[in-house]
């Protein structure tokens, strides 16, 4: 049916057009979508990631030459937690829109003198947030050398540590450990979608868990999570008391050892 893109600062994909069904993944603010088909006050959209699902149409703006024209503009990303957009360069003004880490804007000029930058949202409206919460697109991931490019996918998912557990998130608001690896991985210039083992056509390849090193996904039976060197890797724990985004440990010597986990290793994908 054409375009359209996110004007909510989440728009949830259920797996069928209602609310009360399962949350299967989320499209974030800024981000285009692929209409299919709408159904009652639901789109069944295709997100870039590739993962489809049914999500309020009032969230999307679904006028497609609107939204193909955004799609065409240079962006910038979102690395805070969750920003404000506001109407004017100051602190008290109207907020116009809230944007998750992994949502999209575009950057109008160089910031101010105070740190606000202009930014054009997909509402076809203007407004102005801080410039240091705003990361560059990565386009081109292989031009980053591995070792920079291994460290800049731990420390991105490890800024998600405490984020509560959300089945089908993928936002500082809630996560589960499919969508942590994909976010890390999409905000660092790699699509992977919500794979919860290594596709064929997947940019990953499958490597003996002997041979994983920082940046790598570990996909267990259960979830997945990233190894960050030493044993530990970082993970979405549901084990009550530790619900949410920590760091565990795959040898036994550490205090943090997960023992199910550990024994739990389906496969390890690596860019590398």
């Amino acid at each position: 049916m054409g375009l359209a893109s996110v004007f909510a600062d989440i728009a949830p994909l259920y797996v069928g057009p209602s609310a009360e069904g399962m949350r299967s993944d989320e499209a974030l603010y800024g981000m285009t979508v692929q209409v299919i088909k709408e159904e009652a006050d639901f789109s069944l959209v295709r997100t870039e990631y590739g993962t489809e699902g049914y999500t309020p149409t009032k969230l999307l703006g679904t006028n497609a030459e609107i939204a193909t024209a955004w799609k065409k503009y240079k962006k910038k990303v979102v690395l805070a937690p969750y920003i404000d957009v506001q109407k004017a360069p100051a602190a008290a003004a109207q907020v116009l829109a809230n944007v998750p880490r992994g949502g999209l804007l575009v950057a109008l000029g160089a910031p101010n003198n105070s740190g606000w930058q202009k930014v054009g949202l997909p509402t076809g409206t203007t407004g102005y947030t801080r410039a240091s919460y705003l990361g560059e697109v990565i386009l081109d991931w292989t031009q980053i050398s591995p070792a920079d490019m291994r460290w800049n996918l731990v420390e991105t998912a490890l800024a998600y540590n405490g984020t509560a557990t959300r089945a089908g998130g993928r936002t500082p608001f809630g996560i589960d450990g499919v969508g942590l690896v994909a976010m890390s991985y999409l905000i660092n210039g790699v699509v992977i979608g919500r794979e919860s083992f290594v596709k064929p056509g997947s940019p990953l390849h499958t490597i003996p868990a002997s041979s994983m090193d920082e940046g790598d996904i570990i996909y267990f039976d259960t979830t997945a999570g990233m190894y960050m060197g030493d044993d530990r890797f970082v993970y979405v724990s549901e084990t009550p008391g530790t619900e949410g985004v920590i760091v565990g440990s795959l040898n036994p010597q550490h205090d943090d050892y997960r023992a199910d986990l550990a024994t739990q290793i389906a496969a390890v994908g690596s860019l590398f």
